[in-house]
């Protein structure tokens, strides 16, 4: 479908397999209720569906679907499928390393596809519609220490539910917090947190359910996080705040200082500031805050919860860019506060990619997989022999924690799971673990035999849910079924494109000489200059002057048999042929025969040079080795062109004008 040089062939190809493996993926156009034929290369339908998906996708905002972008393109698509078609009749898709490497195409494109469709793409968008919203939010913390042994976490369960049976009956939450919480804030707070917003710090995913998953004014069940476990009860929500960007200025409170003194110097800069005096200037003259003072007291942007309530409030209720507060107490001092700017919650795709990297790199991640894994289970009726695996278990000695272990293959053959019609045996599991010694030894590093089988057994489990989902994308996704067409046919055109073009152009040595005497006329050597560069090595003054003078008259070759000796070589030359189009390089000189430049000493060494027009050489055709890129890659379009003619000449197209017609919007 496109014209390649061979010389960037390897590079295109291998940027087409990185570019696929990290798509990200546009939405596949849907076949409508008839899925009609566009066009068929020697009887095989091409249908608009297919079509519409590449001609979207290739021109992207410049698919305008009209008559001129689609009958071009329709031109490009019906050369590709004719190539393709060749390839086929070449059987080039039955070769074992081309089937290799389609194979890992698509390896290296499911991995990623399917957790993309199913996990990352769905935790984006939850978290995007809960940052949304911003929910107040109290609680009851029972503390879990991470060395905590389960009596411990017993105990603490069982205080949490405690404290859920009794808001049940109707106590106040604030006092139950007041009275039991280990968070030491809920004396003064009755553990209110205030208002939060996803996504939470990594570990809190189930703390960040329950603020977004209980309703507003009840209270949740027990919440688990790596502080311990939590009662929260959701207090108000409220549309997000998003950013203020702000300056201030503050007057510190410290303890020695009388509370009228801060205040009183911070009603003097608000009243400065309401005579209309800058804010910068009071800022930098009366500021505590020497970091910020200097800079007009800019402070940037902020959310929320990154300073005291009092400060945020008072920032956020300002309506307009330039307006202040009046003084604003918090627990170091007190703040004017100037609103510079605000910004919203952004646009989903502009933050898509700073949250695909937090996401991915957060413990809900994991819990994403785990319940896509748990959903393709459900899906494929698994169905697993506990009995089988606790056998297989059984044979295992104390080597299955080292490097010595050796898989037994002479077991008898059970099966340990099912998925589908596919049952997964203890055979199976062997190979697993022979594949993955690596990841055996470590986890074996702190665990006992039972405990490290099972933990490699569900790891097992899990990687055999993925492929098992992963063989059935084509039919679930149609777009994956597209794009899988696409590293096919692009495999198949690449190679033979390689073999009927590319390789030809550069080793057809007869082919390639002929195609350059035939078009002699089109690789001309404009009108060159030969420009010789002089230089004239230890030698004095009057030397010089007489090399020079001599040199106006007389070739390169007179002169350097005139001056130079055998033992001592003081002019050197340099010839360089210069394009009419490029004359502006030879400086010093005029475009014609004999125009020489000054004479030049070169610092305080008794080095001279000068340059000359030794000749001007008409225009001519370049030889084959002077324009060899340029005669290879014409010759490549030229095989191109004959290749495609010879395919239309062979192959029958049969172009359906009706739905041609029918695709056309303008």
């Amino acid at each position: 479908m496109q014209k390649f040089n061979k010389s960037k062939f390897q590079t295109m190809k291998w940027t087409l397999i990185l570019f696929l493996c990290f798509l990200s993926f546009t939405p596949f156009l849907q076949a409508q209720v008839q899925d009609a034929v566009l066009f068929t290369v020697e009887g095989v339908p091409v249908h608009v569906s297919e079509f519409d998906y590449i001609y979207k996708k290739t021109n992207g905002n410049n698919a305008d679907y009209s008559n001129a972008s689609i009958q071009e393109y329709l031109d490009l698509y019906i050369k590709f499928k004719l190539k393709v078609q060749k390839a086929k009749e070449m059987e080039l898709d039955t070769i074992a390393s081309l089937s290799r490497e389609l194979e890992g195409y698509r390896r290296q494109l499911a991995d990623s596809y399917l957790v993309d469709k199913e996990v990352t793409d769905k935790l984006i968008e939850d978290v995007y519609k809960r940052m949304l919203t911003e929910r107040e939010v109290a609680h009851i913390l029972f503390k879990i220490k991470p060395n905590a042994t389960n009596q411990d976490s017993t105990v603490a369960v069982a205080r949490a539910q405690r404290a859920i049976d009794a808001l049940k009956t109707g106590n106040d939450f604030a006092k139950i917090a007041r009275g039991s919480s280990e968070d030491p804030t809920a004396e003064t707070n009755g553990g209110n947190l205030g208002y939060l917003t996803a996504m939470l710090p990594d570990g809190f995913y189930a703390f960040e359910n329950a603020i977004y998953n209980t309703p507003v004014g009840q209270v949740s069940g027990i919440v688990y996080s790596p502080m311990g476990v939590h009662v929260l009860k959701i207090l108000s929500e409220r549309p997000a705040r998003g950013e203020m960007e702000v300056a201030h200025i503050l007057i510190r409170d410290p303890e020695n200082m009388p509370i009228e003194g801060a205040a009183q110097k911070a009603q003097k800069a608000y009243d400065l500031l309401k005579s209309g005096q800058n804010f910068e200037e009071v800022a930098l003259d009366m500021s505590d805050d020497k970091i910020t003072s200097s800079k007009g007291g800019y402070l940037g942007f902020f959310g929320i919860n990154k300073y005291e309530k009092a400060f945020e409030d008072a920032a956020f209720a300002l309506t307009k860019d330039g307006e202040f507060t009046k003084p604003v107490k918090t627990r170091i001092g007190w703040h004017i506060i100037k609103r510079m700017g605000q910004k919203g919650i952004e646009p989903l795709p502009k933050v898509k990619s700073r949250l695909q990297s937090q996401i991915t790199q957060d413990s809900r991640f994991e819990e994403g997989k785990k319940q896509m894994i748990d959903r393709i289970k459900k899906d494929a009726g698994f169905k697993e022999d506990p009995a089988a695996l606790n056998e297989y278990i059984k044979t295992l000695d104390m080597d299955f924690l080292s490097y010595k272990w050796q898989a037994n293959d002479e077991l008898p053959v059970k099966t340990l799971f099912s998925l589908g019609s596919t049952n997964h045996t203890n055979l199976d599991f062997n190979e697993y673990l022979l594949r993955n010694q690596r990841k055996r030894l470590q986890v074996a590093r702190d665990s006992q035999v039972q405990l490290t089988a099972m933990l490699l057994y569900n790891d097992f489990v899990s990687e055999s849910c993925i492929k098992f989902e992963e063989a059935k994308l084509e039919v679930k996704y149609p777009e994956f079924k597209a794009l899988m067409r696409e590293y096919e046919e692009g495999i198949l055109l690449f190679e033979a494109t390689k073999m009927l073009v590319w390789d030809k152009a550069s080793q057809d040595t007869v082919g390639l000489s002929k195609f350059h005497s035939a078009n002699r006329e089109q690789y001309m050597w404009d009108e060159r200059a030969e420009w010789m560069m002089y230089t004239l090595t230890d030698v004095d003054e009057k030397t010089a002057k007489k090399i020079y003078e001599f040199a106006k008259t007389k070739t390169p070759e007179q002169t350097q048999k005139k001056f130079n000796k055998k033992k001592k070589v003081i002019v050197t030359t340099e010839l360089r042929m210069i394009e009419k189009a490029n004359a502006a390089q030879m400086t010093g000189v005029q475009w014609s025969a004999g125009s020489v430049s000054e004479l030049k000493k070169l610092g305080e060494n008794a080095i001279y040079n000068f340059s000359k027009v030794e000749n001007i050489l008409k225009p001519q055709p370049k030889s084959l080795n002077e324009a060899r890129g340029y005669i290879i890659a014409d010759y490549q379009d030229y095989l191109e062109k004959e290749w495609v003619n010879a395919l239309r000449a062979k192959y029958k197209v049969k172009i359906n004008e009706d739905v041609v017609k029918g695709m056309i919007r303008s």
